[in-house]
């Protein structure tokens, strides 16, 4: 077993060893969201009960580790003096998913953007390509992912899009460990975007 910056990595691929650091995992205080492979195609439900899929954190692909955990967070204030603390106790690494390390600005100027407007809309590292894309005139490759940023766009461009957002819950089967994601998704060009904005963990004696 390899653990590294919040991924583990059982390395002869045993379910039930998964299920097995799993389930300590969600028993352990400090731990936030823990994710796995997907219970089916297209799921947001973890394959080991209690986690959210990779696919919810949008972290699926080939060299993935068996689980991917985050530590837990709270509202508090942090010794920096902002809000959201978290568990990881001041250790470099990715983050968390908690919304105060998820939610980041994003300041961008040019000739192709609006001035002095800001943009609520959700959005992500992914929808970088698609936009330069978009704006050098070349066709993006269908296997592409993300979408064109002309919420931010100058001109005829400059576009407004129906946002949602949706809670998605998973629970051990004995309730002790219950996990909420949150997300937003954007209608943009006729196809809607997903967005994890945060996710909570609540544990029951």
């Amino acid at each position: 077993m390899i653990a590294q910056g919040g991924a583990i990595d059982e390395r002869d691929d045993d379910a039930d060893a998964v299920e097995g650091i799993v389930r300590r995992l969600q028993q352990t205080p400090g731990v936030g969201a823990i994710f796995t492979r997907a219970a089916r195609a297209a799921s947001l439900d973890g394959v080991v009960p209690g986690t959210l899929s990779f696919d919810a954190a949008r972290w699926g692909h080939d060299r993935a580790a068996q689980v991917l955990y985050s530590p837990d967070w709270t509202d508090a204030t942090n010794t920096h003096g902002f809000s959201g603390a978290t568990a990881s106790g001041g250790t470099a690494g990715h983050g968390s998913t908690s919304p105060w390390d998820i939610h980041n600005t994003l300041i961008a100027a040019g000739p192709d953007l609006q001035t002095g407007v800001t943009a609520q809309t959700p959005s992500g590292n992914v929808d970088f390509a698609p936009t330069f894309l978009y704006l050098l005139g070349i066709t993006r490759p269908p296997s592409m992912q993300g979408r064109v940023l002309d919420e931010a766009l100058a001109g005829r461009r400059a576009g407004r899009h129906a946002v949602r957002t949706f809670d998605h819950r998973v629970t051990t089967p004995d309730g002790a460990y219950t996990l909420t994601a949150t997300f937003s998704v954007v209608s943009s060009g006729g196809q809607e975007y997903r967005y994890l904005d945060g996710t909570r963990v609540q544990r029951t004696p």
